[in-house]
C-alpha cells in the first residue's frame, strides 16, 4: 500500500542529460506540480481569452509551461503543425503572428533571435517568456510586448525566479534572471559553504517546497545533489537540515536583490593551465553590435585544451558578406576587453547556432565542428623549409592546410609548443631554431628565410649577443617613442609579453635569459644579469631615454639596471613592476641567514607548485 502511494505522489519523470553522458530521471511530485500552476495563473495573468503554443519539445519540462496554465485557465493552446516552424525564427514568427498567440514561451536561443526582429505594432503577443540558457540580449524599446527571464532547474520544477527584462540601452549588463518565485528559496555560497556578498560570484543552491523527489533509482546521485541546508542565515529562511539542491550554476547578486547568472560551474574550464569562465567570454563577445550570441567551448588537442569561439550573426548578414574582416575584428574585441588567455585560438562566424531537441544549443554539435577550425586561404608552403615547417605546425597544433603566412600562435601555438617546434627542426633539419626567433617571426615564411642559409647571412654571435627580442615596432608614429624593455620572469623566455606588447602604441623589446639554447651558462645572479643586460640595451638604445620593467623575477632585475642608469645620470621612467618582489632580510645588518636544508625544501616546493 505505502509503495502504491508512493507512486501516485509521482506526477512526471523527466529526463536531463548528465555530465557522463547518462541521462538522469529527475522525480516531480504532485504537490510540487500543482503549486507551480497555481503561481504561474495569477502571476502572469492567464485568463480565458489567451492563445498559446505548444513550442517546446515533450521532453523538455518547459512543455508542461505550454500546456497546464493555458488548460487550467481554460485558454486556448495552438501546435503547430510543422517541426520546422519551432526550428526557424522567421517561419516561428509569422505563425505566432497569424495564429494569434498572446503568450508564447520559448527557449533561450530561439528568443534571442526572434528579438532580433520587427515586430508589428498592432500584433496580440502580449507576454514573451523565454529560460534555457543564458539570455545575452535585451528587447528593442518599442517592442509591443514585454519579454520575460525565467530560470529553474528541471529539479525545481521548471522555474524558481523571474524578471521583466528592461529594453536595450538601459542598462550595458545581461539581463538578470530575477528573485525568486513563490516557495523558493535561494543560497548563493562559496566552495567552504559560507554565503557570499554582493557582487562576488558562488555557487546557486535552491531550497523549498517545489523541489523534485530526486533522481529516479539513483540514491548515491540523489544524495550529492540533494544536501542539508545549513539554515539560519541568507535569504531562503529554511531550517537547518531542510533539503537544498544544488544547481551547479554560478551566479551573484546585484545591487537591485536580483541574481546574474554566470554560467555553470562545470563550464569552467582550464586551458593551458588558466582557469577560465566560458560564460565570460561569451558575454564579453555578445556586446559586439555584429553578433547576436556567442558560444565559447574547451576543445582538446594534441597541444591540450583549447579555446573555441562561435559568434552567431543575424541572417540578415549573408555569408558572402562576413569577411574575414570581420573575423579579425571580433578577435580584437575580445582582445581588448580580455586576458590573452581568455582570447580563443579560433573564432568562427556562423548564420544560425545548432539546436538539439529541447531547443537548447547543440554544444556537441559545436564541438565537432571546432575540432576543425576553418583554415584561410594562403599561398602552398614551397618545397624544402617551408614544407617541414608546414608539416610540424600541422602535427604539433593539430591542424590541417597550414600555409606560407600562418602564424604558429594564431593557430594556437604557445610557448610549450614552441619548445617542440623548435625541437622538430632540429630533428628534420638539423637546425637550430632559437625560441626568440619563433616569437620574433612566427610564420612558416619567415621562420624558413631564418633557417635557410641561402636566405640569410651565417655569423657565429659572441657570448652574450642576441638576447633582445623586438615584440612590436609600435605601429605607424611611434618610432620617436622611446622602447620599453621587459626583462624576462624566471623562466627565461619573453613569451609571456607577447599580448601585452602587442596592446601598447609604443615599440616593446624583451629581454631573454642567457644560456635558453644551452650552449652558454646561464647568469648566476641579478648583478650578472643587470650588467649583460645593459649592454645589449645600450647597444640598441645609445643614450636612452629609459623605460624599464618586467615581470616577478624580471621586476627585480629591471629595477637594478634602473637603479644602475640612475647613478650614471642617464633618464629613467619610473620602473614597470608586475608582481615582483624581493626576499625581507634576516637580520638587522642587512644580511640574509644562511638557509637550512628543511628551509631549501620548502622554497623548492613553493616554486615547483607555483611553476606548475
Amino acid at each position: 500500500g505505502s509503495e502504491l502511494w508512493d507512486l501516485r505522489r509521482r506526477a512526471y519523470v523527466i529526463y536531463t542529460s548528465g555530465s557522463t553522458g547518462r541521462p538522469k530521471g529527475v522525480e516531480i511530485e504532485h504537490g510540487s506540480f500543482l503549486a507551480l500552476v497555481r503561481w504561474l495563473i495569477p502571476a502572469y495573468g492567464y485568463v480565458s481569452a489567451d492563445r498559446g503554443g505548444r513550442l517546446a519539445g515533450l521532453a523538455f519540462d518547459a512543455a508542461i509551461w505550454d500546456l497546464w496554465p493555458l488548460l487550467v485557465a481554460g485558454a486556448r493552446l495552438e501546435i503547430p503543425d510543422r517541426e520546422e516552424i519551432r526550428q526557424r525564427p522567421d517561419l516561428l514568427q509569422r505563425w505566432i503572428l497569424q495564429r494569434g498567440l498572446t503568450k508564447c514561451f520559448v527557449a533561450t536561443p530561439m528568443a534571442e533571435a526572434l528579438l532580433g526582429l520587427p515586430w508589428p505594432e498592432d500584433g496580440a503577443l502580449r507576454s514573451l517568456y523565454t529560460g534555457g540558457d543564458r539570455l545575452l540580449q535585451r528587447p528593442a524599446a518599442r517592442l509591443p510586448f514585454a519579454v520575460y527571464n525565467v530560470y529553474g532547474p528541471t529539479e525545481c520544477t521548471i522555474q524558481a525566479t523571474s524578471r521583466r527584462v528592461r529594453s536595450e540601452g538601459s542598462t550595458q549588463r545581461a539581463p538578470s534572471i530575477g528573485r525568486p518565485i513563490a516557495e523558493v528559496g535561494l543560497r548563493v555560497q562559496d566552495p567552504a559553504g559560507g554565503l557570499v556578498p554582493p557582487a562576488v560570484a558562488g555557487e546557486l543552491y535552491l531550497t523549498g517546497g517545489r523541489l523534485a523527489r530526486g533522481y529516479l533509482g539513483r540514491p548515491a546521485l540523489t544524495a550529492e545533489r540533494f544536501v542539508p541546508h545549513p539554515g539560519g542565515e541568507g535569504p531562503s529562511g529554511a531550517e537547518p537540515g531542510a533539503r537544498a539542491y544544488r544547481t551547479g550554476d554560478l551566479v551573484r547578486w546585484l545591487a537591485d536583490g536580483c541574481l546574474e547568472f554566470l554560467g555553470r560551474t562545470d563550464h569552467q574550464v582550464k586551458v593551458r593551465g588558466f582557469r577560465i569562465e566560458l560564460g565570460e567570454v561569451e558575454a564579453v563577445l555578445a556586446k559586439h553590435p555584429a553578433v547576436t550570441q556567442a558560444v565559447a567551448l574547451a576543445v582538446d588537442g594534441p597541444g591540450g585544451a583549447r579555446l573555441a569561439v562561435f559568434a552567431l550573426v543575424p541572417e540578415s548578414e549573408p555569408p558572402s558578406e562576413l569577411p574575414s574582416e570581420l573575423s579579425s575584428e571580433l578577435v580584437a574585441w575580445l582582445q581588448n576587453r580580455l586576458p590573452s588567455y581568455m582570447v580563443p585560438s579560433s573564432l568562427q562566424i556562423l548564420a544560425a547556432l545548432p539546436l538539439n531537441s529541447s531547443g537548447k544549443i547543440d554544444r556537441r554539435a559545436l564541438a565537432e565542428l571546432a575540432s576543425e577550425p576553418p583554415r584561410s586561404e594562403g599561398r602552398p608552403p614551397r618545397p624544402g623549409s617551408e614544407t617541414v615547417l608546414a608539416d610540424l605546425f600541422e602535427e604539433i597544433l593539430g591542424v590541417e592546410g597550414v600555409s606560407a603566412e600562418d602564424d604558429f600562435f594564431a593557430l594556437g601555438g604557445h610557448s610549450l609548443l614552441a619548445v617542440q617546434l623548435a625541437a622538430g627542426v632540429e630533428r628534420e633539419l638539423g637546425r637550430d631554431l632559437p625560441l626568440a626567433q619563433i616569437l620574433a617571426a612566427p610564420t612558416v615564411e619567415a621562420l624558413a628565410q631564418y633557417l635557410d642559409p641561402a636566405q640569410r647571412e651565417e655569423e657565429e654571435e659572441p657570448s652574450g649577443r642576441g638576447l633582445l627580442v623586438p615584440l612590436t615596432d609600435g605601429g605607424a608614429g611611434a618610432e620617436t617613442v622611446a622602447p620599453l624593455f621587459l626583462v624576462h620572469p624566471v623562466g627565461g623566455t619573453v613569451f609571456c609579453y607577447r599580448r601585452l606588447a602587442e596592446l601598447l602604441e609604443r615599440p616593446v623589446v624583451g629581454i631573454q635569459a642567457r644560456g635558453l639554447d644551452g650552449r652558454e651558462a646561464p647568469l648566476a645572479s641579478i648583478d650578472a644579469m643587470a650588467e649583460l643586460y645593459l649592454e645589449q640595451a645600450r647597444e640598441a638604445h645609445p643614450g636612452g631615454p629609459w623605460t624599464l620593467g618586467g615581470w616577478s623575477l624580471g621586476g627585480v632585475v629591471a629595477f637594478e639596471m634602473a637603479r644602475r642608469l640612475r647613478v650614471a645620470g642617464e633618464e629613467v621612467a619610473p620602473v614597470v613592476l608586475i608582481d615582483s618582489w624581493l626576499p625581507s632580510e634576516g637580520t638587522s645588518a642587512g644580511v640574509p641567514p644562511e638557509p637550512s636544508a628543511e628551509d631549501e625544501d620548502r622554497e623548492l616546493a613553493a616554486f615547483l607548485l607555483h611553476l606548475g
